[in-house]
This record gives C-alpha cells, structure tokens and sequence, in this order.
C-alpha cells in the first residue's frame, strides 16, 4: 500500500463531512473513528493518472486537444481564462475500501458511516499529492484550483468522457456507471488551469 507518504487522515475534515461544525465529537465516538481511521488506510490503495492539453478553443466551450473532451459553462471558463493548457486527472482509493464500507455499514451503521467520511477526507489529501506531483511535472508552474464534474455549471455527465481522456479503467480501474457514479466510489476527477 503506497499512501504517498499519507500516515493519518484529516479528521477534522472528515467530523465537518459527518456534520460537526462547533461541537467536538464525543470520547466514544473519537475512539470509533481512530478504529476506522487505521481500517480505511489498510483498505486503501490509491492510484492516479493525469494528461495535460492544450486549450484550442474557448467560444462557446473549452475545447481540448486530442481528446473529445468539450467544457460548457462559464464557471470553467472564468477558471482557464488565464491559461494556454490545463491538466486532467482522476484519483481513486481503489475498491477496497468501497468493500470495506459496505461490511462496516452492515455490521454497524456508525461505523460504516464514520469510514465513509473518512475515506472521502483521505481521497482529497490524495488529490493533493497529486497536484504536488502534476506541479512537480510541470517545472512548478502555477495551478488553479481544481474543479471537477458537478460543480457549478460543468456538468456531470462530463465524468465518461474525463476518464476516457485519461484512459482511466486501464490505468487505474476507474470507471463511471449509467447513472454517473464513479466506480470505486471513492474517486474524483478534476481539471486544473496552468499558468
């Protein structure tokens, strides 16, 4: 198991997903979660892959090269205006911890509850390796912050054509269903501005 040099996960991160924003969780409750805790980063195995493109057109959509990927919305343009190229990358923690989940939440409903937001904690902090990686792949240049399928006008059903983009089901196993949930469910994909 490679956690890119992640030991712990956030928890306060993960205490804000599950609800606490003021009030500190019970001594009970911090012991279930530092249980899950060590569950979730044995359970995980992350992986990530990224391209980067060039921006060909900005009209009416992001227009990427070789890729058929096309960004309608504003809200990705405003992002990229001050960008010639950008970087697409997805991360996932692999479907172990799904499976992990799935027996937590039928052996104990807390319990499954606290490792999902845990895991959603632990996949933001591997999107953050990733970016130092994709940076670090790039000469340290400047990177916006990422923004992915589902947030405010770039829509979801975006989420096939990111992954492939990146040929993502060969290189890390992730793929997107009917319904546009990412399998592992632990994923995210992004797009990044370069300046």
């Amino acid at each position: 198991m490679d956690l890119h040099g992640i030991k712990s996960i956030n928890k306060r991160e993960a205490f804000r997903y599950m609800g606490f924003k003021k009030t500190e969780p019970d001594a009970r409750f911090l012991r279930l979660a530092d249980d899950c805790e060590q569950m979730v980063l044995e359970a995980a195995n992350p992986k990530f892959v990224f391209r980067v493109f060039d921006i060909l057109s900005r009209e009416d959509k992001i227009i990427l090269s070789d890729t058929k990927l096309a960004l309608p919305g504003q809200q990705i343009k405003n992002l990229l205006k001050d960008s010639n190229r950008c970087c697409v990358f997805a991360a996932t923690l692999g479907v172990s911890v799904d499976a992990l989940i799935r027996r937590l939440e039928i052996k104990d409903i807390t319990l499954g509850f606290i490792a999902d937001n845990l895991a959603s904690a632990l996949v933001e902090q591997i999107c953050d390796k990733a970016e130092d990686v994709i940076k670090t792949s790039l000469d340290n240049a400047t990177l916006t912050p990422r923004f992915s399928c589902g947030y405010g006008d770039l829509p979801l059903s975006l989420q096939g054509d990111f992954l492939s983009a990146l040929n993502a089901q060969c290189k890390i196993g992730l793929t997107v269903t009917d319904t546009l949930i990412m399998t592992p469910r632990k994923s995210v994909t992004a797009v990044l501005g370069i300046r």
